[in-house]
């Protein structure tokens, strides 16, 4: 669990993201923070994540200070647990001598424990590929009609090899309103994997190729 509760800011957004992939909500101190837990959730190297996971202690001109990282990313086995923050460009320049000291510990605190440090600005974050993971995000929860579906459009998928998704939905249904019934369940089969959009840093659309996912699945 994280070392402390998010504090109240009338500086920046705070909420709490509801996480799949650690089955909780993970509290945010910035929107910024918000998207990066949420491109988190779609990398597939991702098993977990923790806000503000500990507390790192250092000196620097004869002052102690104490720093929380804001995330703590654990990946696969044989990937090093990653030290995470995330920051705007603006704050690491007003804020530089600051900050220095603190990463400078991070990354010492890191090479000692066998971790990495990378700090993540919005140039790392924001761009198509945050926007189509809210699109998706958006259909997480499975809908009602499901089973009704999901089999038809994946062997669709399979048998296309590769496929427009605007086409997919002409072939499942020539009429409008069948397809507005079945929209919901392609966008929760390319969520959790089942089918894969080809580019997720293009704006997915009815041109986008969509693939199936070889039995991978979203965790």
């Amino acid at each position: 669990m994280p070392v402390r509760k998010i504090p109240k800011s009338y500086r920046s957004v705070t909420g709490y993201f509801p996480s799949i992939k650690n089955g909780r909500s993970i509290a945010y101190e910035s929107k910024l923070e918000r998207d990066f837990f949420l491109m988190l959730e779609f990398d597939r190297a991702v098993v977990g994540y923790e806000e503000q996971p500990f507390h790192i202690l250092g000196t620097f001109d004869g002052k102690k200070f104490k720093y929380t990282p804001d995330c703590l990313v654990s990946y696969a086995a044989g990937q090093p647990l990653l030290i995470a923050e995330v920051k705007f460009l603006k704050e690491l320049e007003e804020k530089a001598d600051e900050f220095r000291p603190k990463f400078d510990r991070a990354e010492d605190y890191a090479r000692q424990n066998g971790m990495e440090f990378r700090v993540f600005t919005e140039s790392d974050i924001r761009g198509d590929f945050l926007d189509n993971c809210k699109i998706l995000y958006g259909f997480a929860r499975p809908p009602g009609n499901l089973v009704d579906h999901a089999e038809r459009i994946r062997m669709t998928a399979v048998n296309a090899g590769e496929i427009e998704f605007g086409r997919l939905l002409e072939i499942l249904s020539s009429d409008k309103m069948t397809r507005a019934v079945i929209m919901p369940v392609v966008w929760h089969l390319i969520f959790r994997g089942d089918l894969v959009i080809a580019d997720m840093y293009k704006p997915i659309n009815n041109n986008s190729i969509l693939r199936t996912a070889n039995g991978n699945t979203h965790s």
